[in-house]
C-alpha cells in the first residue's frame, strides 16, 4: 500500500519535473529566437509563429 503511494508520488514529481524542463527550454529558445529576429529583421516579426505553435504544445 505504501509502495503504491510512493510510486504515484514519484511519477507525479517526474511529470512535473519534465514539464518545468520543457517550459524552461521553451522560454530560452523563444527568447533567443526573439533576439535573432530583432537583430536580423526588426520590421518583420516571424519568431512569434514558433512561440504560438510551440506554446500550444506546452499547454
Amino acid at each position: 500500500m505504501q509502495d503504491d503511494e510512493y510510486e504515484r508520488a514519484r511519477k507525479r514529481v517526474d511529470e512535473l519535473k519534465g514539464f518545468y524542463i520543457h517550459l524552461s527550454v521553451f522560454v530560452m529558445v523563444n527568447f533567443t529566437l526573439f533576439l535573432i529576429n530583432l537583430l536580423s529583421s526588426p520590421g518583420i516579426w516571424w519568431f512569434y509563429w514558433i512561440t504560438v505553435f510551440w506554446g500550444i504544445g506546452v499547454i
